[in-house]
């Protein structure tokens, strides 16, 4: 149970829930839907799954390994690394699980003929790397980079399917046009899990303020104290609000109704955020708003499946 709770195991469950509505319900109904073949299989985005968890996993595990110190001031009652997990354990669990994720990510771009695609995960274990020991303690770089590598796990799964399909039978035809109209949708609902975890990131600075003090980070809610920090986070939720009303309208008019009427609870949502964000002034309430913009994020991405109807 601790090596569970150390991964974090509710978020891997949402991260490969959101590559199976992207895979299920947008990208495999549309390429069916205009006659091009799915060229992967079950058994390839299974290992596809496996290796950005793997990944994902390593993430969490060295974050914490960094982040005792902050730890310490913020949660000591649920600290687990150094208590229950020896550090010598975490290292271990970190380098397995890493190494692994990139084994199978590799894997999966030899069994594809694309040996590039492995350096994504290289590259997105990197990112997360250097993150925790560093990027994490700098004004809003750290921010950007956990969000970007949220975004990337959308990216991830169209990348995947793109390099099985037939590219010379996409140039010679005008099945070029849905590629097109999943990639906007992907690139779309990417934008509004960065945008969404952007938000929770800077939220969690706030919940988090007296331990990343004590470490010396350089948050925006330390660089520019919780009130202006609560402003920006506002404003930014109603740009949110903005952007999936336009993307509403889009869909409307593409003839996706119910996907369409299905966002209003993601806007539901977003304004009960904006509400409690005017009464967060503690740890507690902070981290319940952190948790808000968690289903903020799952409400938007769940839309996609209902896209078929």
């Amino acid at each position: 149970m601790n090596f569970l709770r150390l991964i974090r195991w509710p978020n891997l469950l949402i991260v490969a829930l959101v590559m199976v509505f992207m895979r299920f319900f947008l990208i495999i109904p549309k390429l069916e839907h205009f006659g091009i073949a799915v060229g992967s299989t079950n058994i390839t985005f299974i290992l596809l799954i496996f290796s950005v968890l793997l990944i994902a996993a390593g993430g969490y595990i060295v974050n914490d390994i960094f982040d005792e110190v902050i730890d310490r001031v913020n949660k000591p009652d649920q600290m687990l690394i150094g208590i229950k997990i020896s550090h010598f354990k975490a290292w271990l669990y970190y380098w397995l699980l890493t190494g692994c994720g990139i084994i199978s990510g590799f894997i999966l771009a030899i069994l594809a003929m694309k040996p590039f695609f492995g350096m994504i995960f290289v590259l997105m274990s990197i990112i997360l790397f250097l993150y925790s020991t560093w990027y994490k303690r700098q004004l809003i770089t750290g921010n950007i980079l956990v969000s970007f590598s949220t975004a990337m796990v959308l990216v991830t799964t169209w990348i995947f399917e793109t390099i099985f399909i037939d590219t010379i039978l996409i140039e010679n035809s005008d099945l070029q046009l849905v590629i097109n109209e999943i990639s906007l949708f992907v690139y779309v609902y990417s934008f509004f899990a960065f945008c969404t975890s952007l938000l929770r990131e800077i939220v969690k600075d706030m919940e988090d303020i007296r331990g990343d003090e004590a470490a010396g980070c350089k948050t925006i809610p330390i660089y520019f104290g919780l009130s202006i920090s609560k402003s920006i986070v506002f404003v930014l939720v109603l740009l949110l609000m903005i952007a999936v009303a336009s993307w509403q309208y889009l869909l409307l008019i593409k003839g996706f109704v119910i996907c369409s009427s299905f966002l209003f609870l993601t806007q539901l949502i977003s304004s009960i955020c904006l509400f409690k964000l005017l009464k967060a002034d503690d740890q507690i309430s902070f981290h319940r708003l952190s948790f808000l913009l968690k289903i903020l994020m799952i409400s938007g991405i769940a839309s996609l499946t209902v896209l078929k109807f």
